[in-house]
């Protein structure tokens, strides 16, 4: 099961573009830049005390923690560490959410019978996981490839985008609401001979700052998946020198 290994630095990564993160606090992708609607002449009704929604959570400035997979022999970093709720076991993948951010991570690692390529090994993963997010019916915000992830020698490909938004609503309706979700992804595949690696980190946020906060949730995305590192217990850490 995944282990927790205390606090560390921010993973050095690549993040997303200038151009990118301008597009989403623009409010380009949708709900925010919506006027919101005129607020009701009545209040609405509290919510249930025994069922409050959960505070949105700021991860930017969140402490970092690793935590070690035995099952796939994977490691990777996790902002506001201790909160992540993970499961190791019960699917064909690792598991991770994380509600304050209404983020969830997958992850796995395998190997296949035959010397595989990035393509197939993205196929594989869909098959397992229908709800899998589709670069081409999405905004893509930036593509890259990661060949340290999650060791040297992948062919690993780092994909970031938000859903398409819906056309803003016409007629009595009015524009669609503030509190609207917007939904965002980073996924990655990769593959070196016969070994497959993916990785999955959806987010969604809320509210008139929602494309923003989306923004900041992507880049941390990013820095979480481009983290993962690949350990055999056979075999030395390739990102760690040898000690002289």
């Amino acid at each position: 099961m995944p282990s927790y290994h205390g606090d560390v630095s921010h993973p050095a990564s690549r993040l997303l573009s200038i151009a990118a993160l301008g597009l989403i606090s623009a409010g380009l992708i949708g709900v925010a830049c919506n006027p919101p609607p005129p607020p009701p002449k009545t209040p609405a009704p509290r919510a249930s005390a025994s069922a409050p929604a959960p505070a949105p959570v700021d991860l930017v400035d969140a402490r970092w923690g690793r935590f070690v997979s035995k099952r796939f022999d994977l490691s990777m970093q996790l902002p506001d560490g201790h909160a992540w709720r993970i499961d190791d076991h019960k699917t064909n993948w690792l598991l991770a959410a994380h509600p304050g951010s209404s983020s969830v991570l997958r992850v796995r690692m395998w190997r296949e019978q035959g010397i595989v390529g990035r393509d197939a090994c993205e196929q594989r993963a869909r098959d397992w996981t229908r709800d899998i997010p589709l670069a081409q019916s999405s905004r893509v915000l930036d593509r890259h490839p990661a060949p340290e992830v999650p060791a040297p020698g992948f062919d690993t490909e780092v994909i970031t985008g938000v859903s398409r938004a819906q056309p803003a609503a016409t007629g009595p309706a009015g524009p669609a609401p503030a509190s609207a979700s917007i939904d965002g992804f980073v996924m990655a595949f990769g593959a070196s001979m016969k070994r497959c690696f993916a990785a999955v980190y959806t987010t969604s946020s809320t509210g008139a700052d929602g494309s923003a906060r989306l923004g900041e949730r992507l880049g941390i995305a990013t820095r979480v998946i481009e983290s993962i590192s690949f350990r055999s217990e056979l075999d030395p850490d390739v990102r760690t020198p040898p000690a002289r």
